[in-house]
């Protein structure tokens, strides 16, 4: 077997690291500096780490203070990808509160969220929402879940014959098509919350008390 290494170097200088070229003394200034700019950059990367560490320390800091909110967490999550390099994740994650996967999760729901409002923005005057029945698609305008509101059913002579209040209207109109088929079309007004939609209900009921409402209470 053949004790050669390359360019015909004895192979024994292969065998340990960068400093067994040192007792060459045809190479040994330059292995020498070599290995004291890998000391210097091994030096410097701890460094860079540490710094790196203590930015996203303090910055996890003002986001549990409430000085920062999920989407400015979403920025910096960037921020940090593209001046960090490979391996942000794990510095990320051993200094801020929240987790990589679960800010980048976050902001895919607002964003969702966002979306979905803009599809569903109000359509008629005065910030109201109105539509046919049965509802033309899953893409027509129509208050998203959690949004209170009151609402009245007309029929083909745009009479009313129903008033209700619902914070889910989109289930509700569904169950409409079903149970009022007379119902051709609605109108909805948004409300503080789901109990002051009730309230007004109540008192469209005891106003007007549409044929097809059965009641006036609760």
């Amino acid at each position: 077997m053949s004790n050669k290494g390359p360019d015909g170097l004895p192979a024994r200088l292969f065998d340990g690291d960068l400093a067994s070229l040192v007792g060459l003394s045809d190479v040994a200034a330059t292995a020498q500096h070599i290995s004291l700019l890998n000391r210097k950059i091994n030096q410097l990367q701890a460094a860079r780490v540490d710094s790196w560490d203590q930015l996203l320390t303090r910055l996890g800091q003002m986001y549990t203070e409430g000085r920062l909110d999920d989407e400015d967490l979403y920025t910096l999550l960037y921020v940090v990808a593209d001046g960090y390099g490979d391996g942000f994740t794990c510095t990320w994650n051993r200094s801020m509160p929240v987790q990589a996967k679960h800010v980048i999760g976050r902001e895919r729901s607002r964003a969702a969220r966002v979306a979905a409002e803009e599809r569903n923005a109000p359509n008629g005057p005065h910030g109201t929402w109105a539509g046919d029945l049965p509802l033309p698609c899953d893409e027509a305008p129509v208050p998203l879940k959690g949004i209170a509101v009151v609402y009245v059913l007309y029929d083909a002579n745009s009479e009313p014959v129903y008033h209700g209040s619902s914070d889910n209207l989109r289930s509700r109109l569904r169950r409409h098509e079903k149970e009022k088929p007379e119902a051709v079309r609605w109108v909805a007004s948004r409300c503080e919350d789901r109990e002051h939609a009730y309230q007004v209900e109540v008192a469209n009921l005891v106003q007007h008390l549409p044929r097809l409402n059965k009641k006036a209470s609760r």
